[in-house]
């Protein structure tokens, strides 16, 4: 029996539960959790962010849309939507829902001999910023947790309360589209009262979310991974360190890169990316079929910087191959340190006795509808719980320099 208050997310619906009194079945109940030990207010602002696009069938009152408006960066809606115009959307988002099931394959990669425990971190995604691919990641792994029985989720909304014992319960730990160091303003921390007792109440709230912000990514997740640990990190989290320095934190070294000062690349690469593949036979790159264009497959990507120190760290499994796409630039700056990472879109790297895998994929939430796409976020999943062996000892990167 749980002893912990706990809350069970199912598709269109939200069950709470107190230890064994639960309406939910074993299967759901099973699959996915949302810690509720540590809810504090951020957890269930980013809960009630995500809503809409986890719940299609939710259609908002007039003060979530009031809120939406006062907070435009912690929304899924621009709170200006009218009744038509929000039935709309839920349609488009269970039509979303529908689209991410269908991608699923019909079975994994490789057989998983031992039921996996995943921790999936959502939060600071910046709703409308990058929401939606959070949103359609947790769609793909709850729909995965239960039709492959291979794994459960553990889904938490903030990083209070994580510590090593905790992290020491899971073969792995997913970074969903966490895009923000602190929360910026938008609940809890008002920028504009430059009252002296305004600054202090902001600055200490400032500090306090930085302290657990670093002590998270710059000391337990990289204990936890050399430790034998495994990441799943996706898109936004690769902006968390805006430096092309090299003389990297402990995050970025963990990653293998950060996203450069140009940010994205350059031109339109929204009708498909032309891809290539650094090493075509991975096994983690296996659900795109060696395609050179991925029809259909398009998505927000990064320009990325590769600290001198990370050059040799991380393998590019799945690159955007610009000389196709005219037009398309990456930063000179970048491309001169290692052109193969400068415009990486999936690379895997080993940490210690631990595993790292980041794809730069994931912006919004169509992109998760792909068959592709979800195979290889699988894939990833796999060889992040240690279940998918790959080759991901350290190799040069191909024209890195200083």
């Amino acid at each position: 029996m749980n002893k912990y208050l706990c809350t069970v997310l199912l598709p269109l619906a939200v069950i709470v539960c107190l230890a064994g009194a639960s309406a939910v079945t074993a299967e759901e109940s099973a699959t996915t959790a949302v810690d509720a030990v540590f809810q504090p207010d951020e957890a269930r602002e980013e809960q009630t962010c995500l809503r809409p696009l986890l719940e299609p069938s939710f259609i908002p009152s007039q003060a979530y849309l009031e809120s939406c408006r006062a907070h435009p960066n912690f929304a899924a809606y621009s709170g200006k939507e009218t009744p038509d115009e929000l039935k709309a959307l839920a349609v488009t988002h269970q039509k979303d829902y529908e689209k991410i099931v269908t991608a699923l394959p019909k079975t994994l990669a490789v057989h998983v001999a031992h039921t996996r425990h995943i921790l999936v971190l959502t939060y600071r995604t910046g709703g409308l910023f990058h929401g939606g691919g959070a949103a359609g990641l947790l769609i793909l792994l709850r729909e995965a947790a239960k039709k492959y029985g291979a794994f459960t989720l553990t889904e938490r909304y903030a990083p209070d309360g994580i510590d090593a014992k905790f992290l020491s319960g899971f073969d792995a730990v997913v970074l969903n589209n966490i895009s923000f160091t602190f929360r910026s303003g938008l609940f809890g921390v008002n920028w504009g009262d430059k009252t002296p007792e305004g600054m202090e109440h902001t600055n200490r709230i400032v500090n306090e979310e930085n302290t657990v912000y670093d002590q998270l990514m710059n000391k337990l997740l990289p204990d936890y991974v050399k430790q034998g640990g495994g990441i799943f990190a996706t898109h936004g989290v690769v902006i968390l360190n805006l430096s092309e320095s090299d003389t990297p934190n402990e995050l970025t070294t963990l990653l293998g890169g950060v996203v450069d000062s140009t940010t994205h690349p350059k031109g339109d690469y929204s009708g498909g990316l032309f891809v290539d593949y650094p090493e075509p036979d991975n096994p983690l790159v296996a659900a795109f079929h060696k395609e050179s264009h991925l029809v259909g497959v398009s998505s927000e990507l990064y320009s990325l910087w590769l600290p001198l120190p990370c050059v040799k760290d991380s393998r590019v499994l799945l690159s955007l191959d610009t000389e196709k796409m005219p037009g398309v630039t990456v930063s000179p700056k970048s491309v001169a340190r290692s052109k193969t990472f400068a415009s990486a879109i999936i690379w895997i790297k080993s940490y210690g006795k631990g595993r790292v895998y980041f794809t730069v994929m994931g912006h919004d939430e169509q992109i998760h509808e792909a068959p592709c796409v979800a195979g290889t976020y699988l894939d990833g999943i796999l060889y992040a719980t240690g279940d998918l062996k790959v080759p991901d000892r350290p190799v040069s990167t191909p024209a890195a320099q200083p």
